[in-house]
């Protein structure tokens, strides 16, 4: 655990595109008398991103779960930052890869409100090729704010190897697969900017953080984790064949993160990027069928609630219900909210992304999840 309270200098920990190269403990700006570290960028006209690096060591095929706390207040010229993202990378050496090293993201984007702590929980797997013998870093870093480098106050930086059997006891593990409307990174060619579900006016405002609140509020004494996976690889290339084998692409996708996490609850919301004219209800179906014996082969206990995709149409409604008949696992309705009322219609120019839920939709979609996590909780 990297702390600023108790803090000595160290080699391993060393920052980027920031004032100086070594980490700054500094008071903390929200809770006085308590140290936090600060990295100041000084980028100044300049988009580069500030970082800070924890040389370490990794395993091959290994999962590792990142922690840390962070403040965003200011970029580099001191003015108030805006629409603050933060990420995790590792760069390691690839036997299969020319050059050796990779920088490899973690796609998850965390966008968080200025001024206020936000604490933040990703993980990540090296591939079985890693070179043991080659340099390996873990950077934690911002983005920067318009044309300028963002500072940053951080601390409680932890990285562990990840196993189930290392929590605490009692704990709620949910996992949420989805595509853009649980997780969408800025693209300014359409004219979104966020970095959470497309068209929510804020992070806190998709429906994954909607349900967190939700949870937290209903059960202030129950410990959870959650995590969201992306889909769209999935979900883009299911065929219209009802024999066809998904177990590579589960596993390329998101098998690995589900293996590594062990979720005690996984929410499917997917299939509105599958195109209609390459499936049938059934292969649809066969599709959800073999996503559903993963998790199963994972975890015998999860709960697994599938759902019938926002957009529809009946294709791939009814491949769902098929799935969820099956296989004897609940099904919620989020179709039922898709009317314009709960669309983004006029808040964006692209007609894509306007074509989302917007807050209200959000909590609507929350909701129709929680529902059925709540009652699988109480019933623990």
């Amino acid at each position: 655990m990297l702390n600023a309270d108790t803090y000595k200098h160290d080699s391993r920990y060393y920052t980027t595109d920031t004032v100086g190269n070594e980490l700054v403990v500094v008071d903390n700006p929200d809770n006085s008398g308590n140290n936090v570290f600060f990295l100041e960028s000084s980028a100044v006209g300049k988009q580069a991103c500030t970082y800070l690096w924890l040389d370490t060591t990794l395993e091959p095929g290994e999962t590792y779960k990142i922690t840390y706390d962070i403040f965003v207040e200011k970029d580099a010229t001191g003015a108030p930052a805006s629409n603050p993202s933060t990420n995790v990378c590792f760069k390691y050496a690839q036997s299969d890869v020319d050059g050796g090293q990779v920088k490899d993201h973690i796609l998850t984007v965390e966008g968080f409100a200025v001024g206020k702590w936000k604490h933040i929980l990703m993980t990540c797997t090296v591939p079985e090729t890693l070179l043991v013998d080659k340099p390996m870093a873990v950077g934690i870093f911002v983005n920067p704010t318009g044309e300028n480098g963002t500072s940053f106050y951080i601390d409680n930086v932890s990285v562990t190897e990840f196993s189930k059997t290392k929590k605490d006891d009692g704990t709620i593990t949910v996992m949420c697969l989805g595509n853009s409307l649980l997780n969408h990174g800025a693209a300014a060619h359409i004219g979104w900017y966020g970095n959470w579900g497309m068209a929510a006016s804020a992070y806190d405002k998709d429906y994954f953080s909607v349900m967190k609140k939700m949870f937290n509020k209903d059960f202030p004494d129950v410990k959870s984790e959650w995590y969201r996976e992306g889909a769209y690889l999935f979900e883009r290339d299911i065929s219209g064949s009802v024999d066809n084998d998904y177990a590579d692409l589960i596993l390329s996708t998101f098998g690995r993160k589900i293996k590594a996490i062990v979720p005690d609850i996984i929410t499917f919301q997917f299939g509105d990027n599958t195109p209609v004219s390459q499936i049938t209800s059934e292969s649809f179906s066969n599709a959800l069928i073999q996503c559903i014996d993963f998790c199963y082969s994972v975890n015998p206990g999860m709960k697994i609630i599938l759902s019938k995709n926002f957009y529809g149409p009946d294709v791939k409604i009814q491949g769902a219900l098929i799935a969820a008949q099956r296989r004897n696992v609940e099904i919620v309705d989020l179709s039922v909210h898709n009317i314009d009322e709960n669309k983004a219609l006029g808040q964006y120019e692209h007609s894509g992304v306007a074509g989302h839920p917007n807050d209200i939709g959000m909590e609507k979609v929350a909701k129709t999840f929680y529902a059925a996590i709540k009652n699988f909780v109480l019933k623990k």
